[in-house]
C-alpha cells in the first residue's frame, strides 16, 4: 500500500520507504530542483516498479485531490 506524505510531494510505502515523487501532476522516482539536493526513491524501487505498484500509485493520485 501507498501513501502521500504531509507535503504532498513524496510517495511512501507502508514502511515509510520513498517510493517516488509527486511534482506538476506527475510522478517520477527522481526529484530535481534548481540548487538543491537531488532526492532519489530508496533503494530497493531504484529498478523501478511492477505494474501492479504502478497501478497502485495511479489510483492513489486518482483519489487524492491534489491543490
Amino acid at each position: 500500500m501507498f501513501y502521500l506524505s504531509e507535503d504532498k510531494k513524496t510517495v511512501i510505502d507502508s514502511f515509510g520507504d520513498k517510493v517516488g515523487f509527486y511534482k506538476n501532476g506527475k510522478f517520477c522516482q527522481v526529484f530535481r530542483e534548481k540548487n538543491k539536493k537531488t532526492e532519489v526513491c530508496d533503494k530497493h524501487y531504484m529498478n523501478g516498479l511492477s505494474p501492479i505498484q504502478l497501478e497502485q500509485v495511479s489510483e492513489l493520485l486518482q483519489r487524492i485531490k491534489i491543490k
